[in-house]
């Protein structure tokens, strides 16, 4: 148990050593060039990032929000969509549309229904 306490302590001590962010960096540049890209060519700021883990998400998106441009700008898709701002997109959705056929009563097809409205209707990125 004391060796792999020891082990714990080293990674950690390593992790936390490390300064650069070599692949936030990429993601940055990489964004930067297709949204100018898109621009250029008449088409929206707007991108789509594939992932296939909610935590890599949380990271990518802790990176992009650390950005003045994007803050406030990123919006998650995933199975639960938990997070606070999801939250409160969908609940502004709701009133929105209360009253009205868009509600389902589905609460995963309303909150994709949601963040759909939101992320065509807002300039995100």
């Amino acid at each position: 148990m004391a060796e792999e306490i020891k082990s714990l302590r080293l990674f950690t001590e390593l992790a936390n050593s490390i300064a650069k962010n070599s692949k936030g960096e990429r993601l940055q540049t990489a964004l930067k060039r297709g949204l100018a890209e898109a621009k250029s060519k008449g088409g929206r700021e707007k991108a789509i990032i594939f992932t296939e883990s909610t935590r890599t998400q949380e990271y990518v998106r802790s990176i992009l929000e650390a950005i003045p441009h994007y803050k406030g700008k990123v919006v998650l898709f995933n199975g639960s969509n938990n997070d606070a701002k999801s939250k409160e997109i969908y609940q502004n959705w709701l009133k929105k549309h209360a009253g009205t056929d868009q509600i389902t009563g589905s609460k995963t097809a309303d909150m994709r229904a949601a963040l759909v409205e939101y992320s065509t209707m807002k300039r995100l990125l």
